[in-house]
């Protein structure tokens, strides 16, 4: 998309006045809406992607939808506000960053998967993408687990001036917080 095209866009959002107004309902579920009003805003991917994305035929079909949607523009500025913030910088940067290693995964899933790649390699791409995907650590016992042994611990009372140390129990427990 030209960079004519993507300033005609961003001038129809940035002519909005964020102000309340009567209600308008475009044909999108709330949650495609939402997602829909955060990529705009974000402007992440290209117009043309996003366009795609919901359906729109091109740029101008979707420049259409946001000059009859007003309510939908007010949001979009008003996301927009909060992400270009200085409060949201850290927000922004991880975001960006979640995007490049999505952009990434293909070409290093090549990497892991390719046999002609050292083994070396291919383990560390490995470990990368369960890192990635957060299935390198051990399961975690959730609350309605059965059988999974929570841990052990022992309650220790010292008698002050007494010297000594007595302990009192010693409990290991299931999930439930059954004795086992």
């Amino acid at each position: 998309m030209s960079d004519a095209s993507e300033a005609a866009i961003n001038a129809v959002v940035d002519a909005t006045q964020v102000l309340p107004e009567v209600a308008e309902e475009p044909a999108m579920a709330p949650q495609v809406l939402w997602a829909f009003c955060t990529d705009v805003a974000q402007n992440i991917m290209p117009y043309t992607q996003i366009a795609l994305r919901y359906g729109f035929v091109d740029t101008d079909d979707l420049k259409r939808f946001l000059v009859r949607q007003n309510t939908v523009r007010k949001r979009i500025k008003e996301l927009r506000a909060v992400w270009e913030s200085d409060d949201n910088v850290e927000t922004r940067i991880r975001t960006l960053a979640g995007h490049s290693v999505l952009a990434a995964l293909p070409e290093t899933a090549r990497i892991m998967l390719n046999p002609r790649n050292p083994d070396a390699t291919r383990l560390d791409a490995l470990k990368q993408h369960a890192v990635i995907a957060g299935v390198n650590a051990p399961p975690r016992v959730g609350h309605g687990d059965t059988g999974a042994t929570v841990g052990r611990f022992s309650v220790n009372i010292v008698f002050a001036n007494a010297g000594k140390t007595e302990t009192i129990t010693t409990i290991e427990g299931n999930a439930q917080g059954d004795p086992a």
